[in-house]
């Protein structure tokens, strides 16, 4: 039979970002796979269904793939078949990468399309920016915005060998249509730690107005939700495949169907036995919500993402974000604490009022007295798409030249109170407190039975970011590689030896650090669940025993209850002795009665005597 050939060959990149020496971040495992790699893979697959045009679709993730495109186009381009390829879920600071990509895409005879964060919100509030107007001139679509309800005119251009330069927004899509659901690439997912962990945005945009802050520019400023029928119908088809869900909504507790949602999970949970787990992004006052923390913990949420992002009122009035109040926090943590969910929060160094002594100040309440279970820390960065890089724009302030550099873990700004060097020291110093022994072992000590291994080993990931790789732990998986070739074009590529003596010393220093880090996580186990199991074990042994000396006692108690009746009894032997005499005196010798009181004096008498040996053994072993 002869093969069809596809009409359209498309591949999806997921870019990475360059490091500080040029290479490119990807690790031989990472955590949870790219939601918008699995979202495109089934929007594209169904768009191209409802066309009638047969593609071929393939994913690669550069955080655990080192994309190399002339192999890439040697292994899946296909004579005759126009392909394209797509840099998807672009930021800003994966731009540099995702260009040196798309041209090398290009120059290999493949139309290639751009979209995410970077381009998205560029484009919406300052429109075509420098770096997006080269793009064009080098022949590389742009995409702006959301792909529900857009990918046809993509596909329809794609098969005709002529993209537009620039597919704008327009108008933002109807989620409570029908939609295809996430679909994930087993090639890519087994390359993660959590490869069947599902993702899904249950809504899309926020009702606040963060100033730092892109996604009201980009997913809108109220909120957009899907269909609770739709989701649930999504959840059972991937049931027992999938178990485990990231709501990837910047903010599900003003999705306004959230009741629902969680009910429809409750329901599957408790009565069809479901056990279906997840975590939700959600804001401070969320848990004020009426039945929202109660319900989320019955629909199964183990774990709730939330924006602290500072514990200066003043910072937090400078960012727009009046929504959190400082004296709600410690209420907020129990209230998520008293339903055995735990809290991850994030937190944001660099804010207009901060200072070194501020920050480490603030560090220590955030350890001490509002105790979250895990943080993510952040140095303030003016992202292209929000009003913090507008209005910086508009002023001429300076910013950095390198979107490298905006990843959150580098100065892109100056600070009014701190040089960079001081801003990213107390960064960095931040991350070291908060996963020090000390911190993780007060942490998990704290932790319920229920909460225990996955704050544990979100502490692993945490900790082996921060003190072996020493990078940002959202953009490190596990044992970091490098390719030598792929190295940002401002700097040189290294010969092979100097390369191998580069990383036998990268493969030395990691390998002590993770042996450090295994002899730190041995020391917190023994300190926290071993020491927690040891004392509940030896208590349930001292009840166990002490229940089982009562139970002997109450016993011991019975027989003495029941042998003392049996002597109160038994004291009729004199009577009836007595009886036998007087008939042996008046002559009656044979009388029955003689005869029976005879014997049954007898036995009273052997019964009594065994009796006053019963009471004086039990008396003894009672005393003892």
């Amino acid at each position: 039979m002869e093969q069809v050939l596809p009409a359209l060959n498309v591949i999806l990149v997921k870019p990475s970002k360059y490091d500080d020496d040029g290479y490119v971040i990807h690790h031989v495992r990472g955590v949870l796979p790219s939601n918008t790699l699995n979202a495109l893979n089934g929007l594209i697959r169904d768009t191209a269904q409802k066309m009638g045009v047969n593609v071929d679709v393939h994913l690669m993730d550069e955080t655990v793939q080192l994309v190399v495109p002339e192999k890439v186009m040697r292994k899946w381009s296909i004579p005759g078949v126009p392909t394209l390829v797509g840099l998807v879920g672009v930021q800003t600071n994966q731009f540099p990468r995702a260009v040196d990509l798309a041209l090398r895409f290009r120059r290999l005879g493949a139309m290639v399309v751009m979209g995410g964060f970077h381009v998205s919100g560029s484009l919406a509030l300052l429109g075509l920016t420098p770096e997006l107007q080269q793009l064009r001139e080098e022949g590389i679509s742009l995409f702006a915005g959301e792909a529900e309800g857009r990918l046809e005119e993509l596909l329809t251009d794609a098969l005709k060998g002529n993209l537009k330069s620039v597919y704008w927004m327009g108008d933002l899509p109807d989620l409570t249509k029908e939609w295809a659901a996430p679909l994930v690439d087993e090639s890519v997912a087994k390359r993660f730690v959590l490869p069947y962990a599902g993702t899904m945005d249950t809504s899309r945009g926020c009702v606040f107005k963060c100033s730092f802050c892109t996604i009201i520019h980009v997913q809108g400023n109220f909120m957009r939700h899907r269909s609770p029928e739709l989701i649930e119908k999504h959840v059972r088809e991937h049931y027992p495949r999938i178990k485990h869900y990231f709501f990837t909504d910047d903010n599900m507790s003003r999705n306004p169907q959230w009741r629902e949602i969680f009910e429809r999970l409750i329901r599957m949970r408790e009565q069809e036995g479901m056990r279906i787990t997840f975590m939700m992004q959600v804001d401070v006052p969320s848990y004020r919500l009426p039945g929202f923390v109660d319900l989320a913990a019955r629909a199964g949420c183990t774990q709730v993402f939330i924006g602290l992002e500072s514990l200066n009122a003043d910072n937090l009035k400078a960012a727009s974000k009046g929504q959190n109040k400082t004296n709600f926090y410690e209420e907020m943590i129990q209230a998520w604490h008293r339903h055995a969910i735990a809290v991850h929060t994030s937190y944001i160094i660099g804010f207009p009022h901060d200072t070194v002594e501020s920050v480490r100040r603030d560090i220590t309440a955030l350890m001490e007295y509002v105790q979250p279970d895990q943080a993510s820390f952040f140095m303030l960065t003016p992202l292209p798409g929000s009003v913090d890089h507008l209005e910086m724009t508009r002023r001429g302030e300076w910013m950095s030249a390198d979107f490298n550099e905006y990843d959150s873990f580098h100065a892109a700004q100056n600070h009014p109170n701190m040089s960079k060097e001081e801003w990213f020291n107390v960064y960095r110093e931040a991350w070291r407190r908060f996963y020090s022994v000390e911190n993780l072992t007060k942490i998990l000590s704290r932790a319920t039975p229920e909460s225990y291994w996955g704050i544990f080993k979100s502490a692993v990931w945490y900790a082996y970011a921060t003190h072996c790789e020493e990078a940002h732990p959202m953009i490190t998986g596990f044992w970091r590689l490098k390719g030598r070739t792929e190295r940002r074009s401002t700097f040189p590529m290294e010969s092979r030896l100097a390369y191998a003596w580069r990383r036998t010393k990268d493969t030395v220093v990691l390998s002590w650090r993770i042996f450090k880090l295994l002899l730190m996580f041995e020391k917190i186990w023994r300190a926290t669940w071993l020491t927690k199991r040891t004392a509940e074990w030896r208590q349930g042994v001292a009840q166990a025993k002490e229940a089982q000396l009562q139970r002997q006692q109450r016993a011991i108690a019975k027989v003495v209850a029941f042998v003392t009746y049996l002597h109160l009894r038994m004291g009729q032997s004199r009577a009836v002795w007595q009886d036998a005499w007087q008939l042996l005196k008046r002559g009656k010798l044979w009388h029955p009665r003689l005869y029976l009181n005879g014997v049954y004096g007898t036995l009273l008498g052997i019964s009594e005597l065994l009796t006053r040996g019963w009471l004086f053994l039990m008396n003894f072993a009672l005393e003892t």
